[in-house]
């Protein structure tokens, strides 16, 4: 069993070139129905739901196309949206600070016998950092419906029904 994965991957094979993949997506993304909205850039593609039906925790689709024997091989990897991932990213990188900063002072404070009270700091960083993570989790967990969604939107474009290897 795999367990939960914050930015979890998926790829698989088409049986068409890549020129003629990446103009499927497109087509598919042009439609008046489409929940999702893109660009493009050389064989890759950034892929967001609609901003109408858009959510905090709503995926972000990095998908790539890449030229292979039998046609393309298509590459994604789900993950929040780059404004929410760059938020969490900052929030590990000051809890991380501020952790190694107040052990590097509760360090000082045992070589002068004083109190630990720094540690309380590091530990609160920690905790604050593993309550990040699971809100990550839960997040990751109320957009699944939206993850299937641009999934199953990217295999219709591709006219496939194959199976996804992570």
């Amino acid at each position: 069993m795999v367990g939960p994965r914050l930015r979890p991957r998926f790829e698989f094979k088409v049986p068409f070139p890549v020129a003629d993949t990446i103009a499927r997506l497109v087509r598919q993304g042009e439609q008046t129905d489409c929940p999702f909205e893109g660009t493009i850039a050389g064989n890759h593609m950034h892929l967001n739901i609609r901003k109408a039906d858009q959510k905090i925790w709503s995926p972000h689709l990095n998908l790539e196309v890449l030229p292979n024997a039998a046609g393309s091989l298509i590459k994604g990897h789900f993950g929040p949206r780059p404004d929410i991932w760059t938020l969490v990213m900052a929030l590990y990188a000051i809890c991380g600070f501020l952790a190694l900063m107040a052990i590097m002072f509760a360090l000082s404070q045992w070589m002068l016998n004083m109190p630990l009270w720094s540690l309380w700091i590091a530990g609160g960083a920690a905790g604050i950092g593993i309550i990040v993570y699971v809100l990550a989790l839960i997040g990751q967990g109320l957009s699944q419906d939206q993850m299937h969604t641009l999934l199953s939107e990217v295999k219709e474009a591709v006219d496939i029904d194959a199976e996804v290897t992570s």
